[in-house]
């Protein structure tokens, strides 16, 4: 009875996608299932690596999804191409921000909505993603996020 005792209170809920298409379900559902409109997302992404998986359509389809439910966004990403978001962001509620691929490489992505966080890695040609439904974890993750944030606004002043 005691060790009964010791489990946590909230087991993290945890949720695997494997493969291209469970990865764009993956996404569909995620931007879409947080009831409470005024969470914001929060996502660090290696835009190469996602348009090599979602390529065309089904990034098309992840965007107007993210853009239908009207939540405000913000963005840190990596890209080859450098700054390039910047000017898009009017038109989708996104505020993004730009970090060297070299000095701070992200792979794959990482997205917070509300108590999930969305993890994707896009390894070779078989992305595998995880939603983790958990308070604690997600609060933890929003944490590092701003810190982040934060610091990469020297990467994007004009």
């Amino acid at each position: 009875l005691s060790a009964l005792r010791a489990v946590p209170k909230e087991l993290p809920e945890v949720k695997i996608y494997d493969g291209v298409d469970a990865v764009s379900q993956l996404y569909r559902d995620f931007f879409t299932t947080e009831k409470d409109k005024r969470s914001e997302i929060m996502q660090l992404s290696n835009l190469e690596e996602l348009s090599l998986i979602l390529t065309g359509r089904a990034l098309a389809r992840v965007n107007s999804e993210q853009a239908r439910v009207q939540r405000r966004s913000r963005l840190l990403y990596t890209s080859d191409k450098g700054a390039i978001y910047q000017g898009e962001d009017r038109n989708k509620a996104r505020e993004s921000r730009f970090v060297p691929p070299d000095k701070y490489p992200i792979s794959g992505e990482v997205a917070i909505l509300g108590q999930s966080v969305l993890m994707v890695s896009f390894v070779q040609s078989r992305p595998v993603g995880v939603v983790i439904r958990n308070t604690e974890m997600a609060s933890t993750l929003k944490t590092v996020f701003e810190m982040a944030w934060d610091l990469s606004a020297s990467f994007n002043e004009n």
